[in-house]
């Protein structure tokens, strides 16, 4: 039998499916992305429920902070799989603009989840839709509220109102419609729309192996948003209030759980590095980590900017990194229609044919960058379209 932390390095995607990802762009409610309401592990951990426990300043006082998921009685509290899913009913959301009751087909899901269809995959999915209608969560001064703008003093609420699912064999050949449905609950769903909810790039949120570096990802990734490149955090907070790993008596056993998730987000280009130091600050002891964060694509362009090599180049090559790194920041609204394009690209040599053509030295910073071949082909994609776009509007 594979030990607990054997199983949280196990990958959660088909071995055999090689089905080619294309970009995503995900959503995530923020009070889920700062408490976990999974397991870290399929196989469980022991607990029946997730209790946090804290103290936080809120208007300038001292307040007692709670945070209780409860799962399905026989069913245990969601897994790791479910996490999956549960970004993949966001994605599903907020393709059809937000509605509270969001129909579905099975087939898709899977296919979105890296999946294949088999009946084993099929139980897996109904058990995690079952999970997710069935928990439950507590928070007492947790729970951010977008409409108050503020944290409610309680909070109770589901995930789900329900979930239908239906068979799909027997439909009508030729039926697209789909047989299936979810239904967000009322409180959920009102955060959802009051804006309480964050991007999250799904490309590489789904392929990551790890369900902690996943929940790190998710975390970590709502704490860069106003452009810093560097976030400290205590070591035992970020486990065990935001990670929800089991407490431990010494932070080592925190450490030695969080390498491998630390090295599959370096190595995807999201980190760029992870120190651990002795708390300085008063009233603090133990470990802080220290994560600094990959230069983003607008970061990227500016850093180009300043060497020769972008300034001036007899070469007759166009600088296309710049050109990527500016794109990124201006298309993100024009994704998914650059998604269902690029299914249907005829020759796709073509772009590859511009990967191809770049200079050694733009090459390396595309890896340096953390592109892939066919990422930063998709980031050109996007910005020789809007430059398209932008002169037919002139």
């Amino acid at each position: 039998m594979k030990s607990s932390k054997e199983n949280d390095q196990a990958p959660l995607r088909d071995a055999g499916n090689d089905e080619v990802r294309i970009t995503r762009d995900g959503k995530d409610e923020m009070n889920l992305v700062e408490h976990p309401f999974a397991l870290l592990s399929s196989k469980g951990d022991g607990r029946a429920v997730i209790e946090l426990e804290w103290e936080a300043q809120r208007n300038g006082k001292t307040v007692q902070c709670t945070w209780r998921v409860a799962g399905d009685p026989e069913m245990g509290l969601p897994t790791p799989f479910d996490e999956r899913l549960y970004l993949v009913m966001l994605e599903l959301t907020r393709e059809v603009g937000w509605p509270q009751i969001v129909p579905f087909r099975r087939t898709e899901v899977m296919r979105r989840l890296g999946v294949t269809r088999t009946k084993k995959n099929y139980d897996q999915l109904n058990d995690a839709l079952t999970r997710l209608a069935s928990v439950t969560i507590s928070a007492r001064n947790s729970f951010y509220n977008p409409k108050t703008k503020q944290y409610d003093t309680l909070r109770a609420f589901s995930l789900l109102d329900g979930v239908s699912v239906s068979d799909e064999s027997g439909r009508h050949p030729g039926s697209n419609e789909p047989l299936s449905h979810f239904e967000w609950s009322k409180e959920f769903y009102a955060s959802l729309v009051g804006g309480n909810v964050r991007t999250l790039d799904l490309d590489i949120a789904l392929s990551l192996e790890r369900p902690l570096a996943l929940r790190l990802l998710r975390y970590l990734d709502k704490k860069r948003h106003d452009g810093k490149r560097t976030f400290k955090i205590g070591l035992r907070k970020l486990c065990e209030l935001h990670l929800g790993m089991v407490p431990h008596k010494y932070e080592s056993k925190y450490k030695d759980r969080l390498t491998p998730a630390h090295e599959e987000l370096i190595a995807r280009g999201f980190l760029d590095s992870v120190e651990f130091q002795k708390a300085r600050s008063r009233g603090e002891d133990g470990l802080v980590t220290v994560y600094t964060f990959a230069a983003r694509a607008e970061q990227a362009a500016l850093e180009v900017q300043d060497e020769p090599h972008a300034q001036g180049s007899s070469s007759k090559a166009p600088n296309l990194l710049l050109q990527a790194a500016v794109a990124a920041t201006v298309t993100p609204g024009l994704m998914q229609h650059h998604n269902r394009a690029r299914e249907h690209e005829k020759h796709p040599e073509a772009y590859k044919a511009v990967w191809d053509g770049l200079e050694e030295a733009e090459r390396e910073k595309a890896t340096r960058f953390g592109l892939e071949w066919h990422e930063f082909l998709r980031i050109y994609h996007d910005y020789v379209l809007v430059k398209t776009i932008r002169a037919q509007k002139n």
